[in-house]
């Protein structure tokens, strides 16, 4: 079993108290010392002993392991250049957002499925249970189905085996992937899975993940082929990273070389970035462009909500009323021979 790294949200305390450090002007090693406290993952493991040997955090954190690819080379270039404070700030900015991001998308699928289990027990129940019942009180009294009515009632039974067996398909490979990732969380999480079936939203948060690593690398002057590598390493091989190994790059270009050639901005910002990197304000205008992906992100994942919610309780009402009308018909008509 691999060991796991922090969480987004340790990632993010751990950056923004380490941050407070240097921002400060305080002795870091003794300020380091009360952060690895805070953090129960890091009270054993060699990073005091490290940082007083050499003096260089991002060394000290890359040897427990528990720190991704993308914090411990920011650091270290930050370290380079005396920006520790500025750096740390970003990344733990960037921490937050991954978490909120998957928050909201928690939050995003959490309605629907919730829907979805709710009608298939509920149809389920009605269909097995309840409406045997009533078919037996309206045989009993003579009572014929008519041929649309055993139809439509023919298929809420269909509907209602196959959305059972959805349901506990869809739990058992839940489960399977959540043993998975607990056994080694480098895995794709049952989030990230998910994902892969909603092409449009993880797009637009795999572009606002991208634009934020740059905006970083950015920051630090990080903008050699390494750079290329650390991002695309740390991005979700879905669309988006097949469109930017398609580049071809030569030698000498860079990340805004990728960029500008990979064409995932609007013909607007691709020129902005243009002109800022001719200036030399790439940082700035990366910012603002990193801003306005997250928002355009945002607002995908809240259009999304919005398809989802009607959908799902578009097909409860359709469901349950197939059902109440395979239900209450019967009824009246066993009452009408009955004489009430």
């Amino acid at each position: 079993m691999t060991q796991n790294r922090l969480r987004n949200v340790e990632l993010a305390s751990f950056c923004t108290q380490c941050a407070l450090l240097y921002g400060s002007g305080s002795n870091i090693e003794t300020g380091l010392g009360l952060v690895v406290q805070s953090f129960p993952a890091l009270k054993n493991s060699d990073v005091l002993v490290d940082f007083k040997e050499h003096h260089r955090l991002s060394r000290a954190l890359s040897n427990t392991h528990l720190f991704d690819e993308l914090m411990v080379q920011s650091l270290a270039l930050a370290e380079e250049l005396g920006r520790e404070e500025t750096i740390l700030e970003k990344l733990a900015l960037f921490y937050e957002r991954k978490q909120n991001r998957r928050d909201a998308l928690w939050d995003l699928l959490y309605l629907p499925f919730i829907l979805f289990t709710v009608l298939t027990l509920l149809v389920n129940v009605m269909v097995w249970v309840v409406l045997p019942i009533f078919q037996s009180i309206f045989m009993q009294v003579g009572g014929t189905y008519p041929f649309w009515l055993g139809l439509m009632l023919n298929g809420v039974k269909v509907f209602a085996v196959v959305s059972l067996v959805l349901l506990a398909i869809g739990m058992i490979f839940a489960l399977w992937i959540n043993i998975r990732y607990l056994q080694d969380k480098r895995r794709n999480d049952l989030l990230d899975t998910l994902l892969a079936w909603m092409p449009k939203t993880s797009y637009a948060l795999d572009l606002a993940f991208f634009s934020f690593e740059a905006e970083i690398c950015f920051e630090v002057g990080y903008q050699s082929q390494s750079a290329i590598g650390l991002v695309l390493n740390t991005l979700a091989q879905r669309r988006l990273y097949k469109m930017l190994k398609k580049v071809e790059l030569v030698e000498s270009d860079g990340l805004i070389d990728l960029i500008l050639k990979s064409e995932i901005y609007d013909a607007l910002e691709t020129n902005t970035l243009k002109i800022a990197y001719a200036t030399g304000r790439l940082d700035r205008t990366m910012t603002g462009v990193a801003q306005r992906v997250q928002r355009q992100a945002s607002s995908q994942m809240e259009n999304t909500l919005n398809r989802l919610e009607p959908i799902a309780i578009g097909i409860l009402a359709i469901s349950v009323g197939s059902v109440l009308v395979a239900l209450l018909l019967p009824l009246l008509q066993a009452m009408q021979v009955l004489g009430f």
